[in-house]
């Protein structure tokens, strides 16, 4: 049999050899494909992402389902291991045992994650109506307020007041140096209520959007209910599939590669949720102390926008601050030192100590998976953008690592810090130092020497 696959190897070898103007052109025309494939794709961007954003919608509750039996997994796993202990001492038949225990830990595992969902929702949305509620209330004397400081910043500065003149002059109103409220008056009767049914058709598809959602949540919920109860079998499946197509060693490494992989995405994703919500909880806290306006509403957008690595409560800073300057310019001020104290406490303590190594990059290629992927993919790429890129990282570390042990070259990154050179033949390394300089330049003339006697 070996004989054979051999005998076949070098059959095709053979043919290749003997043909080489077929193997080119063969190479040509795949690099040809590759090249007006990826131009079109970036040529029609825009009905590629339109057509994989209804695929996305079409696969949503399946999405749904596969997140939510993902982040449920370890403590599906944990109630399972302790459920398992105690009724296979009891139990006459195993198999049953432990299909009863992954039957009863998915469900429990399920209504932990329902009840998280409830409890968040009964936390939040009562706090948050209750801010946008005073805040409705509050946002005329606000504006006033607002209105009567840029007129005193006016009357003390001339630049603030020529841009005053210029805003009212674009209104059509009097340039007499006061910030006038007729000027979004005029705004919202000739350029918002005229464009208020587009609006409301807006509002509309936005309504049946969240309908279609919560829709998708519910059966989302079904379907990880049964990735949850029959994981292994899945599990199994994917296997079986990997080395039906792979060859046993190319087929280990992809399957070492899909383990690390989760280990990355599992600890950075679930670690950034708890990391988020003790963020969240912290700046209520906080703002609570130090009497600041909507401590609610403005810890709900810190929370959710903290999920985002470095950039995150920064982006949810921006409106949050210009909120609380409407009311208070000072408080504006202490938020803002809140803030910078959060992210310092959150990136230095905090976060390392949740997330540890899990993606095992360092900063600079965590800001650039960030501002790549948020670039190509907007917030989503922002959010999984850093465990994405450290699986790449991993994957191309992992080649680097098996490419030098395959060459005999030494594998860490200090053996290359000060590295000149490596003998080909001897696999000898060669560093920086003036004595080696001296060698490798010696030995340099003395080859160009004997050269030019040959010729």
């Amino acid at each position: 049999m070996t004989n054979q696959k051999n005998d076949s190897k070098e059959n095709r070898k053979k043919f290749w050899k003997e043909r080489p103007h077929l193997a080119w052109g063969l190479t040509v025309f795949i690099l040809a494909v590759l090249t007006i494939s990826v131009f079109f794709a970036f040529y029609r961007y825009q009905g590629l992402a339109t057509v994989w954003s209804k695929i996305l919608m079409a696969f949503q509750p399946i999405l749904i389902g596969f997140v939510v039996a993902y982040l449920m997994n370890p403590i599906e796993r944990r109630i399972e291991k302790k459920m398992l202990k105690n009724r296979l001492k009891k139990a006459k038949d195993e198999k049953k045992a432990r299909r009863r225990a992954r039957n009863s830990a998915t469900g429990i595992s399920i209504l932990i994650f329902c009840g998280i969902v409830v409890a968040l929702i009964l936390l939040i949305v009562p706090q948050t109506i209750m801010s946008i509620q005073q805040l409705m209330v509050s946002l005329p004397d606000d504006i006033r307020s607002f209105q009567s400081w840029v007129n005193e910043m006016a009357e003390q500065n001339e630049r603030v007041k020529a841009v005053i003149n210029q805003l009212n002059s674009m209104a059509g109103q009097e340039e007499n140096g006061q910030f006038s409220m007729q000027a979004i008056i005029d705004w919202v009767t000739n350029e918002f209520l005229p464009k208020s049914q587009s609006l409301l058709e807006s509002i509309t598809s936005g309504v049946f959007m969240v309908a279609k959602t919560i829709v998708n949540f519910v059966i989302g919920i079904i379907i990880a209910i049964y990735v949850l109860a029959t994981k292994d079998k899945l599990k199994a499946q994917a296997k079986k599939l990997i080395y039906s197509i792979f060859q046993p060693i190319r087929a280990n490494w992809l399957v070492n590669t899909i383990r690390e992989s989760d280990r990355i995405f599992g600890g950075f994703i679930i670690g950034k949720i708890i990391d988020s919500f003790i963020i969240g909880v912290i700046c209520y806290v906080a703002m609570l102390i130090i009497d600041l306006p909507y401590p609610a509403l403005v810890s709900v957008i810190i929370g959710v926008t903290n999920v985002v690595p470095f950039f995150g409560p920064f982006i949810g800073a921006i409106p949050c601050v210009l909120l609380i300057f409407l009311i208070n310019p000072l408080q504006a001020l202490f938020f803002l030192i809140l803030v910078l104290c959060l992210q310092t406490f959150d990136g230095y303590i905090l976060s390392p100590k949740i997330l540890g190594d899990t993606t095992g990059l360092n900063t600079f290629w965590v800001l650039f998976a960030i501002l790549t992927f948020g670039g190509v993919f907007g917030v989503p790429g922002m959010v999984l953008g850093v465990p994405v890129f450290g699986v790449i990282y991993y994957i191309v570390k992992d080649f680097m690592r098996m490419s030098l042990t395959k060459k005999k070259l030494p594998v860490e990154e200090e053996a290359y810090q000060d590295l000149q050179e490596i003998n080909p033949q001897t696999k000898e390394t060669f560093y920086h130092s003036p004595e080696n300089d001296q060698g490798r330049h010696r030995k340099r003339n003395n080859y160009i020497s004997k050269m030019k006697k040959n010729n």
